[in-house]
């Protein structure tokens, strides 16, 4: 049994550029996000032997989003713009395998 947490600094992005040539006049729209930042805390019960731990992984995940989005019709255009630090829960399991004193590699 225990706990554990992780935190992480990343930089995922995507976009989605789209235009409508049929609409009277020309539309395009345009939105990007990111993920700034994300992490967990999490709780851990297992079960080792010989070296190995079997275990089930369940918490709190967190993490900062940003969402920028552009409409333009004609010579009008409209713009957003959010920041958000969404939370929710994480599940999972995974199994360490000890390699020496105060070291071990596992698969999550």
């Amino acid at each position: 049994m225990g706990v554990e947490g992780d935190f992480d600094w990343s930089n995922p992005k995507d976009s989605i550029n789209t235009q409508c040539a049929v609409c009277v006049p020309p539309a395009t729209a345009s939105l990007e996000h990111d993920i700034d930042w994300f992490g967990t805390a999490r709780a851990r019960i297992g079960y080792g032997a010989d070296g190995w731990l079997a275990y089930a992984t369940g918490g709190y995940a967190f993490g900062r989003v940003a969402l920028k989005g552009t409409a333009t019709a004609g010579g009008v255009s409209a713009s957003l713009s959010q920041n958000a630090t969404p939370s929710g829960w994480t599940i999972g399991g995974g199994t360490e395998l000890a390699l020496g004193p105060n070291w071990s590699a596992k698969l999550e």
